[in-house]
C-alpha cells in the first residue's frame, strides 16, 4: 500500500455464499419495492420526477444501483367525463380525456451481476508484519477469542478505568488485571481439557440446569455465588459453624478443576 503495509487477498467459499446470498435478497427487495411504486396508493409518488426520484433512492438504499436497470414508461389511459355538472342523463354530454399514467419496469442487469459474482467471497487484511499470507489469515480468526477476554475483563472482572499518574502503579494494575484474566483462562482450559480427558460431552452449569459443552468462568462463578458459610458467636468464642453442603454439581466442577472438595467442607 501507498503507507509501506503489505495487503493481502482472501477467497472465502464461506463467505462466497453469504455475498451471493445478500445480493439475490437485496435484488428481491428493491425489485419488489419498485413495483409497489406502480400501485400509486395513498401519498406515495405520483408523477414521473417523483417516482423517478423514489426509484433512485430504493436503487441506493439497496445498494444495486449497478445492477439494475429501470424506465419510466407512460401508460395511456382514456376515460370519459361529463361535460356539465349533475347526474347523468339522456342529453349528457361527454368529453374524451387522455391521462398519461408513469409506471416503472425493472429487471436486473445479466453482466453486471455476472461481474459482482467474480468478487464473491473475497476479501483484503492489511499487516504491517512479514509474516505469510496464511499466518496473516490465522491471526486475523484468533480475534474473537481476545474480544472474548475483553468481554471477561469488563463484565465478569469488572475491571473500570481508573485515573493513575504514576508509572508504576499503571504497570501494577494492568499486571493484576492480566493475572486476573489468566487464571480465569486457565481454569476454563483445565475444565474443559478434563472433561475431553474424562469423555464428558456436556454438565448442566447453564441457568436452569441446561448443558454447557463449554463452560466459561462466569459459570463456574455463578455454581459457587449461592454458597454460604455462617458463624455463630457468643461474645468472641465461636460456637458452631454452618456450611451449605456441596451439590453434585459444585462437586463435578470441582473435580474437573482438580481441586480437593475438603476445601469447601
Amino acid at each position: 500500500m501507498q503507507e509501506g503495509f503489505r495487503i493481502h487477498w482472501y477467497r472465502s467459499s464461506e463467505k462466497r455464499q453469504r455475498d451471493a446470498q445478500d445480493r439475490q435478497e437485496r435484488l428481491a427487495a428493491a425489485l419488489q419495492r419498485l413495483d409497489r411504486l406502480n400501485e400509486r396508493r395513498g401519498r406515495g409518488p405520483k408523477t414521473e420526477p417523483a417516482i423517478r426520484r423514489a426509484a433512485e433512492n430504493l436503487l441506493v438504499h439497496y445498494r444495486v444501483k449497478s445492477l439494475l436497470h429501470y424506465q419510466v414508461d407512460l401508460k395511456e389511459n382514456i376515460r370519459f367525463v361529463q361535460t356539465t355538472r349533475g347526474k347523468p342523463s339522456p342529453r349528457t354530454t361527454y368529453k374524451r380525456v387522455l391521462q398519461k399514467i408513469p409506471f416503472v419496469v425493472a429487471h436486473p442487469d445479466p453482466a453486471a451481476v455476472a461481474a459482482a459474482q467474480m468478487m464473491d467471497g473475497v476479501f483484503p487484511l492489511v499487516t504491517n508484519t512479514d509474516l505469510p499470507a496464511v499466518d496473516v489469515l490465522k491471526k486475523y480468526k484468533y480475534q474473537p477469542r481476545l474480544e472474548k477476554r475483553h468481554l471477561l475483563g469488563k463484565s465478569v472482572l469488572e475491571i473500570s478505568p481508573l485515573f493513575l499518574k504514576k508509572n508504576t502503579r499503571i504497570e501494577a494494575l494492568m499486571f493484576l488485571c492480566f493475572i486476573s484474566q489468566l487464571v480465569a483462562a486457565l481454569m476454563e482450559r483445565a475444565i474443559r481439557q478434563n472433561m475431553a480427558r474424562r469423555r464428558i460431552k456436556a454438565i448442566p452449569i447453564l441457568p436452569e440446569g441446561r448443558d454447557s459443552k463449554t463452560p466459561s468462568y462466569a459459570q463456574v462463578l455463578d455454581t459457587f455465588a449461592a454458597r454460604t458459610k455462617d458463624e455463630l458467636y457468643e461474645n468472641d468464642q465461636l460456637i458452631r459453624t454452618f456450611i451449605d453442603p456441596l451439590t453434585n454439581l459444585q462437586k463435578t466442577v470441582l473435580e474437573l478443576l482438580d481441586l480437593d472438595t475438603a476445601v469447601y467442607s
